[in-house]
């Protein structure tokens, strides 16, 4: 979890980074275009929602799109992600033990 409420990453010029739904689903379409973000096609509800996405007035319309969304959060994280190799990672990680088996 962050420290601090999610922005995309500040366009070139900007000083902070905004939420908009267009930046992340095109970055998202262009790493899928790129092949490097991949979705199994077993995804059913997933891909319902990538299909369902259309444009009002020249703006996406966000309605029942919450994998979208977690989707696009995910992607457009990925700049905070740290390699296990990096040295500047802690390796003393504290994790609580729920007793879930």
């Amino acid at each position: 979890m962050l420290p601090f409420i999610f922005e995309n990453p500040p366009a070139l010029g900007e000083k902070k980074g905004g939420n908009s739904i267009e930046e992340g689903i095109m970055f998202m379409l262009q790493r899928m275009e790129d092949e490097k973000f991949h979705v199994f096609a077993t995804l059913s509800d997933w891909w319902e929602e990538f299909r369902m996405y259309h444009r009002k007035e020249g703006k996406i319309v966000p309605l029942n799109d919450d994998l979208m969304s977690a989707t696009r959060y995910a992607i457009m994280s990925m700049r905070f992600a740290v390699s296990g190799k990096d040295p500047t990672w802690t390796k003393d990680l504290h994790y609580r033990d729920y007793g879930i088996i």
